[in-house]
């Protein structure tokens, strides 16, 4: 079995020491203005951008899916016209571009499903990302009492700029920004690759049993499965950190 979850908001319930983050404890403040959404990958011959304008969110997937192509969503709450339908991509629809280059998709509404977490901030700072996939990889709850909740951010975004957000949405709890050097359009894009993996990475894909999920914690595709030693070593080889493997 093969399986790939490609839901990256979701929460990892393991929580790593992580290098290069900063700790804050958080205090309620004004939200800062959102940065501009950008598309990742550079264009190339082959795939057409399709409109998926006032589409919801799975018929927007369903069409990008069919051009090969990887989405990351954004919720506009400001527009109140056409709620939970695309209003627009980036790019526009008729460009050109390479398969498995990332579209942001902005869905006209406030992102609506409220996260089950019983913890408050958790479940706040869960929300925000799940609502802004072009700015958050994920959040990762604390695994031990005292842990700091958390916050993963895409490529090319500067924490200052969210720190307001943040801070409310943390409503006084500690939290660790990191900042990774995968982005969650990437890591869709390379979870769809990997499903199944390349038999020339791995010749014996066929006789194997494994799951994936983009990991927050780790800032990678986590692959889990009855992998060999030197079946982790390939992987490891051929894709690098964005991937992380263990057994299952």
């Amino acid at each position: 079995m093969h399986r790939i979850r490609l839901g990256a908001a979701g929460l990892a319930l393991g929580c790593l020491l992580l290098s290069g983050c900063n700790t804050r404890t958080a205090a309620a403040a004004d939200s800062a203005p959102a940065p501009e959404a950008s598309a990742t990958g550079a264009a190339a011959a082959g795939v057409v951008v399709p409109d998926v304008s006032g589409l919801d969110r799975q018929g927007a997937q369903l069409r990008l899916d069919g051009a090969h192509l990887t989405y990351v969503v954004r919720y506009a709450p400001e527009v109140l016209t056409g709620k939970g339908t695309v209003i627009l991509t980036v790019p526009k629809a008729g460009a050109t571009m390479a398969a498995g280059d990332v579209v942001i998709v902005v869905v006209a509404g406030a992102y609506d499903h409220k996260s089950t977490n019983p913890d408050p901030a958790v479940a706040a700072l869960s929300e925000l990302a799940s609502a802004r996939e072009d700015v958050f990889l994920g959040v990762v709850a604390p695994a031990h009492k005292g842990d700091p909740i958390v916050v993963a951010l895409n490529p090319g975004v500067n924490p200052v700029d969210w720190s307001d957000r943040l801070d409310a949405a943390a409503r006084g709890g500690a939290y660790t920004v990191r900042r990774c050097d995968h982005g969650i359009g990437e890591l869709k894009s390379l979870a769809t690759k990997l499903s199944p993996i390349p038999p020339d990475v791995l010749p014996d894909v066929a006789n194997l049993t494994y799951s994936g999920e983009i990991d927050p914690a780790s800032c990678s595709l986590r692959l889990t499965g009855n992998f060999s030693a030197a079946d982790k070593q390939a992987l490891l080889d051929h894709y690098g950190p964005a991937i992380t493997v263990g057994q299952g």
